[in-house]
């Protein structure tokens, strides 16, 4: 099932920032990098063991193997705590195949999501250790697993909280242990949860990640919490119109936030009357409700006001409502009551997990692009600005204007104040030679948003087309200036050089650009260009080599090459 993404590439959103275009990874496992990995705030994340584990390359392998490890941990755990070899083996298989677990095992810049998963279960693990032989070694053990779940997504955060609800059930401490020593043996681990939230809101904030509270009201942030917890109830019974981004909605209508308090409710007040007979069904809620808090929005990061991803450790909860309910579940023969055929459950639950396996095997298949993965997130969502957004960027990326002007047009219409939209209508209008139109669309965006270096950028690339060079310089500096490490912002910068007649700095700019991007078979032959002007035939030579043999249909290069060898 999940051995389809392993032909798969990265996909054109939030991979290029995390791995494609980070130079820190390029280099592997190296002193430097390593010490990048625990000081950076990049990205407005930090977690620097999943920045390690990039390092090592392999990466659709890696988060495979990582959910194997994690599905095979699950089921360990999970007998050794509950003693229910079948129960557990279901919770697992269900941990393994439902489709809401395709995205953090397909995505590659959700890698934090699986390795976080990995240290939770062995904090399980350690804690159950603990438990059973009580000491400072084994206290440590389970320190530790915190510490590196902790480095690798701070969701895990709730860490503390869920111990305490195993001790309730399936470890039976709660009467049996004082409450006073349940809760201070967690209070170390809330110390590094505390200390890890305190970084992470810090580092966030310094990102520009986090909404305001003008931006994102109090009530709407409830609202769409309460929306979002029953959306994932409904989506782990079934797993249907999966996308990849659900846009934060401030228009929620009323009978959908009410009624998802209605029912939220109605359930938790059935789990706290059933806390004694059904222990298992009081865990399993409030491990569902209460993992999720850190990502339900009362802190809103990014536009999603809920994601497929959030759900991987705290299905857990929700499987183990499934499994042991129905294992209470009887169905009588002869008499009413007076036998149970047992056959019904492990076929029935075989034919579940097929039916989930059959939706994820569907649902990988649509992360094997850009385009394929958000035109089905346009499709089976409805006003999504922010699916329509990354669409259009796809599909002009790819040169299919035509095709992409229906989606920017209609994230332009949803969402008219969007910078970002903007700026995938001025590179439409550019792709089509409509220089006017693209510029009018560049200068909205800056009105917009002034320090946007992606509108500032593709401002100075149409008013070079229109030979303005004078009005592109200072726009194309500021872009190279703000995005330091972004290729192409270099690259324009070294063409506008290049036509202005000075090939010195075109030269410091190409340099730059095949630095940041090697493969780049455009900045290579720009370089040769430049070097020719100063005269440098011997190195332009080189570029031009390099430049044909990324591109071996580079006619240009082709020339140059020719023209190298006949010198």
């Amino acid at each position: 099932m999940y051995g389809r993404v392993l032909g798969f590439g990265f996909i054109g959103y939030d991979d290029p920032e995390f791995v494609v275009n980070n130079l820190h990874l390029r280099g592997g496992l190296t002193a430097a990098s390593i010490a990048w990995a625990f000081r950076t705030g990049y990205a407005a994340n930090w977690f620097p063991l999943t920045w390690l584990s990039y390092m090592v390359g392999w990466h659709h392998f890696t988060n495979v193997l990582l959910h194997a490890l994690n599905t095979v941990l699950l089921f360990a755990v999970m007998r050794r705590m509950t003693g229910a070899f079948w129960k557990s083996a279901a919770v697992a298989a269900l941990f393994a195949v439902h489709p809401l677990h395709v995205e953090p095992v397909a995505w590659i810049a959700e890698r934090r999501e699986v390795l976080s998963g990995l240290f939770w279960i062995l904090s399980l693990g350690a804690y159950l250790r603990y438990v059973n032989k009580p000491s400072t070694a084994a206290y440590g053990l389970l320190a530790a697993a915190f510490a590196c779940g902790l480095m690798s997504k701070p969701m895990i955060v709730t860490l503390p909280f869920a111990l305490l609800l195993l001790d309730y059930w399936p470890l039976g401490r709660w009467g049996t242990v004082s409450a006073r020593r349940l809760v201070m043996e967690k209070v170390p681990l809330l110390g590094m949860a505390i200390a890890s939230s305190i970084v992470t809101l810090d580092v966030q904030q310094g990102g520009g990640a986090t909404a305001t509270l003008a931006e994102v009201p109090l009530h709407w942030r409830v609202e769409n919490a309460v929306a979002a917890y029953a959306s994932y109830v409904l989506q782990f019974l079934w797993p249907a119109r999966l996308a990849v981004l659900y846009p934060y909605a401030a228009d929620l209508p009323a009978w959908r936030w009410i009624g998802a308090t209605a029912v939220l409710a109605a359930i938790t007040a059935a789990v706290l009357w059933q806390r004694n007979r059904r222990p298992w069904l009081f865990v399993g809620w409030f491990w569902f409700g209460g993992i999720l808090v850190p990502a339900i929005g009362l802190v809103q990061v990014g536009v999603q006001g809920r994601a497929d991803r959030y759900m991987y450790v705290p299905l857990i909860g929700l499987a183990v409502i499934a499994v042991w309910g129905v294992g209470e579940v009887k169905i009588g023969y002869g008499e009413w009551g007076a036998g149970d055929r047992e056959w019904w459950r492990p076929t029935g639950a075989a034919l579940v997990c097929a039916a989930y396996a059959f939706v994820a095997w569907q649902t990988v298949g649509y992360w094997r692009d850009t385009v394929a993965l958000f035109r089905h997130a346009v499709e089976v969502t409805d006003g999504n600005w922010a699916a329509l957004n990354v669409l259009g960027r796809a599909l002009l990326a790819e040169n299919r204007v035509d095709e992409a002007m229906p989606y920017v047009t209609e994230a332009l219409r949803l969402r008219p104040n969007l910078t970002e939209a903007r700026i995938n209508a001025g590179a439409a209008f550019s792709k089509k030679g409509d220089f006017a139109a693209a510029e009018a669309q560049y200068r909205a965006a800056l009105a917009e948003d002034p320090a946007n270096a992606d509108a500032r950028e593709g401002l100075g690339v149409v008013l070079t087309e229109q030979e303005r060079y004078d009005e592109a310089l200072p726009n194309l500096r500021t872009a190279a200036s703000n995005k330091p490490e972004d290729a192409d912002a270099h690259y324009n910068l070294g063409r506008l050089y290049g036509l202005t007649g000075q090939p010195d700095l075109a030269i410091t700019e190409f340099r730059e650009t095949v630095r940041l991007q090697p493969d780049d078979a455009a900045a290579h032959f720009n370089l040769g260009t430049a070097d020719v002007a100063r005269e440098r035939i011997g190195e332009a030579c080189e570029q031009f080599r390099e430049a044909l043999r990324l591109k071996p249909d580079y006619a240009a290069a082709q020339r140059a090459v020719e023209a190298c060898a006949g010198q």
